[in-house]
């Protein structure tokens, strides 16, 4: 070990030192405030290193003249990317971790917040080569997955409370979304649109520091060098707004269609078992889309510049395809083109192996959704759409429709627009966008298979609760129960131990569970009678793999206040409803984000 490394030892052993004797010294809510800053500090920073790593390794391979046949990079380059990212993710970690919105929501809400350390630093080497190289996906996911990862560990580290690492995951991807397009407001809102599901005003200001303290980082070392800014949009014109609320509905629906083409094509790449079979074969999948579309190439953001700049002639340079001289038809084509194949582009990429995300690839497409609107209302008479204004409010109408954030997705245009020009279009798009896709289906695109199965928390907060109460946690009194050979009377003594119930259950003489008796039909029935001459009230039970969700179920349909708990045939115990009301109250609480 050299100097240099035992110095900086040296220097994290203070600084823990430090925050431990600060934890010790502040009060609790105190002392949030302060790790919301250092979380934001640190989510930060890794947003601005992923951006810059990604954007230098881009820069440096496709506009320095630093390799040979430098102008078809973009075809063969991206393949090399998807090798890098594996073969390191398999050599550091036996496979890359798995992050994104639903791994976060899926930790939330199953797993006390605990993220693993290693998706702190894991998807910022990932994504750096997916991204750099060419992959067709985002940087946006990565720094959400990074920044929570982050707060997570922060929270392990210091012993907080499942309450208070939750919130620690928020002010991570709040920084990052933050740091990533210098918009404090929608990182804030992202983080309590997404993940948290019930927050308290106490919790915004945690959220706000490290909100801030994001932008402020980027800001210093970044600049606007890499972000999306548009501050010169044409005014809103009233008499557009029916305009507005039709391209939302064509982002709702267009969103829909997004979402189906990329899982089909991610879950279709995943069925390729091999590993390098997959990366070769999406590879090569990506390399033909590239040669004869190549905005689809990288995150996209040149092109929404482009775009926003009424230049889209541009985008069709460095094609492959034999395009006639006239191309005023044809540059409306290719753009047609590329909203069907980016869904497929970017589901290669993740699909094959590449880390990123949908964030920058939602916003390509509702930039080339809301120009290519304008440019259709434009050929009826006497209207102007101006195609800058569409094309950004087409992409809070695409994001909103595929993270099913409405508030981040109006912000987060808004404040890259540099004002409150197109606040009213947006509000208009965003809403109409939302419910469109909320009919055609009422989850997120990345949520959806989760949310169905109870996975992750949800708006609903009573369906969160009854999903996260494992029928397990709850079963008590292993020993309340009678056999064959026993008399009612012999029952009675047992109901008088276990008054709490309402049911006995009845096991034979192997322990195998065969029904239930109400407490009501025993007394009726004669002390000496044995039980086996008696037919069971009830045959039903509950499998402690269940959750809250059909326990409460299972109570509505047999009236009762106690079920029995087996598990392949073998009695384990009763649930009572009484437990199951202390435990739903005890989760509410345990999840209203205040401090």
């Amino acid at each position: 070990m050299n100097g240099i490394q035992r110095r900086l030892i040296t220097v994290v052993k203070v600084l823990e030192e430090s925050l431990h004797f600060l934890q010790e010294l502040l009060s609790p809510r105190r002392f949030i405030l302060l790790a919301g800053i250092l979380v934001g500090l640190t989510s930060a920073l890794a947003a601005v290193t992923l951006k810059w790593t990604a954007h230098y390794i881009h820069e440096f391979l496709f506009y320095r003249n630093s390799i040979p046949l430098q102008e078809y990079a973009f075809i063969f380059l991206p393949i090399v990317g998807l090798l890098l990212t594996v073969f390191i993710g398999f050599r550091l970690w036996g496979g890359m971790p798995a992050g994104g919105i639903g791994r976060i929501l899926t930790a939330i809400s199953t797993g006390r917040s605990n993220l693993t350390f290693a998706l702190s630093y894991a998807h910022i080497i990932g994504a750096a080569l997916t991204v750099g190289f060419g992959g067709s996906c985002g940087l946006e996911s990565p720094i959400v997955t990074t920044g929570s990862a982050i707060g997570s560990n922060f929270g392990k580290r210091y012993k907080l409370s499942y309450r208070e690492k939750t919130l620690l995951i928020a002010c991570g991807a709040s920084a990052g979304i933050s740091a990533a397009f210098n918009a404090p407001v929608a990182g804030v809102l992202f983080s309590i649109e997404i993940l948290l599901t019930d927050v308290a005003i106490s919790a915004f200001i945690p959220l706000l520091l490290s909100a801030g303290t994001g932008v402020i980082l980027s800001h210093l070392l970044l600049g606007s060098e890499v972000s999306l800014f548009f501050p010169d949009t044409p005014a809103f014109k009233y008499m557009n707004a029916p305009f507005y609320i039709l391209l939302g509905a064509f982002t709702g629906m267009y969103g829909h269609y997004y979402s189906n083409m990329f899982r089909f094509t991610e879950r279709k790449m995943k069925r390729i078992s091999n590993i390098w079979q997959r990366v070769i074969f999406g590879g090569l999948g990506l390399a033909l889309i590239f040669a004869l579309f190549p905005p689809l190439f990288g995150e996209g953001y040149d092109s929404v510049r482009k775009l926003a700049s009424g230049t889209p002639e541009i985008l069709l340079n460095r094609s492959l395809l034999p395009l006639p001289e006239n191309k005023s038809l044809w540059v409306y084509l290719f753009l047609v083109a590329l909203l069907i194949l980016k869904p497929f582009a970017t589901g290669i990429t993740l699909g094959a192996g590449g880390i990123g995300g949908n964030f920058a690839p939602s916003m390509f497409s509702g930039a080339l959704t809301g120009f290519l609107f304008s440019k259709l209302g434009n050929l009826i008479p006497g209207v102007y759409l101006p195609s800058e204004n569409f094309a950004l409010t087409g992409m809070a109408g695409m994001l909103c429709g595929i993270f099913r954030s409405p508030l981040t997705a109006i912000f987060l245009v808004q404040e890259i627009t540099g004002g409150y020009t197109l606040i009213l279009p947006l509000m208009l798009t965003v809403a109409t966008g939302f419910a469109v896709s909320g009919y055609l289906k009422p989850y997120a695109m990345e949520l959806h298979h989760l949310a169905i199965k109870g996975k992750i928390f949800t708006e609903n907060k009573d369906r969160n609760a009854l999903f996260s109460i494992p029928a397990s946690k709850l079963v008590k009194h292993p020993h309340l129960y009678i056999q064959l050979e026993q008399t009612v009377a012999e029952a009675l003594k047992v109901y008088m131990i276990y008054p709490k119930t309402d049911v006995i259950p009845l096991l034979d003489r192997e322990g195998k569970y065969m029904g239930s008796y109400k407490i009501s039909t025993l007394r009726t029935m004669h002390e000496n009678e044995p039980v086996e001459n008696v037919e069971p009230d009830h045959i039903f039970f509950i499998d402690p793999e269940e959750s809250g969700k059909d326990l409460i179920q299972l109570f509505e349909t047999t009236d009762t206040d106690s079920i029995p708990c087996v598990k392949n045939g073998q009695y384990l115990g009763m649930i009572y409803k009484l437990d199951m009301m202390e435990e739903y109250r005890s989760f509410i609480q345990s999840v209203s984000m205040q401090i």
